[in-house]
């Protein structure tokens, strides 16, 4: 046997850091483990965006197929309506931010017909009407109305009572009508030339000129016009042609058309009523 001592194992134990199996760091919270929460809200808000969108653009939609619905039955019932002679077709246009809003207020806040070309026994005449605050349900009343009637001088003559032989021209802000009167024995006849004016019921014809024709001669009479006229303007009730409560506003003349503007508040909307015209008694 050898004299030499036996070497022991080594007693120093490895290190720790070597032995020691690596551990796994604890969920602090941190930045990855907050990812995936931060995604979900993301789609969330996403997907509610997306509902939004989707409820205002079918808002939009009904919005427009409701207004073109409601536009084309107002037109045909409007069509179906229009006074006797007189045809042609009527447009529509609701005015306002919101149509549903408006049917479930159950009032119109603004209602425009337009009719360019109608025909009254072969002549044409154009009409518009703007009525506001017009409640959906029959019976209700509407808050304002005004029209405008467009026609030329063969439908006034036939709608005023113009005094006279029925002559009757238009002119440049005046109207002209023919007439006659009886002097030292001989008929005397003579054209009066008058400005119109609007006065609620009645269409006023202020003279202004008169013109005699007197043995093939004509005359001007000029300040003569109140000694056959007389001083007073001759008016001319119009409240039998209108719907009870309608009065006339405004009235316009050219050589071509004339124009009279009417107006009413406050009055039923009642099929029956509207038809019902006002008395000249």
């Amino acid at each position: 046997m050898s004299d030499r001592p036996t070497e022991a194992f080594p007693t120093t134990p490895y290190p720790t850091e070597v032995l020691a199996p690596a551990s796994t760091p604890p969920n602090d919270g941190g930045a990855d483990a907050g990812a995936r929460p931060a995604r979900s809200r993301g789609r969330g808000w996403f997907i509610a965006l997306g509902v939004v969108v989707l409820l205002a653009v079918g808002l939009v939609a009904a919005e427009f197929i409701v207004r073109g619905q409601i536009e084309q039955r107002i037109s045909g019932e409007a069509e179906q309506n229009l006074p006797e002679g007189i045809t042609g077709e009527v447009t529509t246009e609701l005015g306002g931010f919101s149509v549903l809003a408006q049917l479930i207020a159950g009032r119109f806040d603004e209602v425009h017909l337009s009719a360019p070309e109608l025909s009254f026994r072969g002549d044409a005449l154009s009409a518009e009407v703007h009525a506001y605050g017009v409640p959906l349900a029959e019976g209700g009343t509407v808050g304002h109305a005004e029209g405008e009637l467009s026609v030329d001088a063969a439908i006034l003559a036939e709608q005023l009572e113009v005094p006279g032989d029925g002559a009757f021209t238009l002119g440049d802000g005046t109207i002209s009508y023919g007439d006659s009167t009886s002097f030292l024995g001989q008929e005397i006849g003579f054209t009066v030339t008058a400005t119109p004016a609007a006065a609620g019921t009645a269409i006023l014809l202020q003279p202004e000129s008169v013109e005699v024709n007197w043995g093939g001669a004509s005359l001007d009479l000029g300040g003569l016009a109140d000694r056959i006229t007389g001083s007073e303007p001759v008016s001319l009730c119009v409240a039998d042609r209108l719907p009870e409560g309608v009065e006339v506003r405004h009235v316009g003349v050219t050589p071509e058309r004339a124009t009279v503007r009417v107006a009413a508040s406050g009055f039923p909307l009642d099929a029956e009523m509207l038809e019902r015209p006002g008395s000249c008694e």
